[in-house]
């Protein structure tokens, strides 16, 4: 039988690991989800409209030996408010979101500013970083909506819809899923239902850093 002291070690080396497990992870994807009394003051000269909006806050970040990356919110995200019918979001208010790459010597770039369109993070960021940001991107969504059951519903209900959609138009695809939203899915529990598509890689993966 395990003695008393062998159990001790065995659980302060189980400790030691994962609290080194952990620090990993702090170190590879920095996350928060509420206002940062931190918030870098070198990311202000590439986005000054945030000075605008006292509520910004850093969703994520990742760290690397010479680049940053940042994913920005604007004000609270609410989905309730953009419900058809529902009342206008006035521009002060709005939840918008922004992602920027700055440089240990200072310099910075908007990969994603305000009401910018775009198919998939791998057209400016590296794919792990991608990764991260679309699984905090999926996580919100998951808070928002009240849980993994109905983004999955959700899901299921666009790719229905856009598989009616091809049928009248000779099989085009509407909205396909971006690669890393489609990898997101999977560490979430989230199953592609048949039909979905997943849009393939660009041919140019993270676009240029600053």
């Amino acid at each position: 039988m395990m003695s008393h002291q062998t159990r001790v070690r065995i659980l302060l080396f189980l400790g030691s690991t994962i609290a080194a497990i952990s620090l990993h992870l702090c170190n590879e994807a920095v996350l928060a989800q509420s206002t940062n009394p931190t918030f870098p003051a070198a990311l202000f000269p590439c986005l000054p409209a945030l000075k605008q909006y006292p509520d910004h806050y850093i969703l994520a970040q990742v760290k690397q030996p010479a680049t940053s990356y940042y994913y920005i919110a604007v004000n609270q995200y609410r989905p309730e408010l953009y419900i058809e019918g529902s009342p206008a979001v006035p521009e002060a208010q709005q939840y918008w979101e922004a992602m920027i790459a700055s440089t240990r010597n200072g310099q910075c770039q908007v990969l994603l500013g305000r009401n910018q369109y775009y198919q998939t993070l791998l057209a400016f960021l590296p794919q792990p970083i991608a990764q991260q940001f679309a699984l905090v991107r999926l996580q919100r969504e998951i808070q928002a909506t009240g849980g993994v059951a109905r983004v999955q519903a959700a899901l299921n209900q666009e790719v229905s819809n856009d598989l009616a959609f091809r049928g009248r138009r000779g099989n085009q695809v509407t909205y396909p899923i971006a690669p890393e939203k489609a990898w997101a899915y999977q560490q979430l529990g989230i199953t592609l239902p048949p039909g979905a598509v997943v849009m393939p890689e660009p041919k140019q993966v993270g676009g240029q850093n600053p």
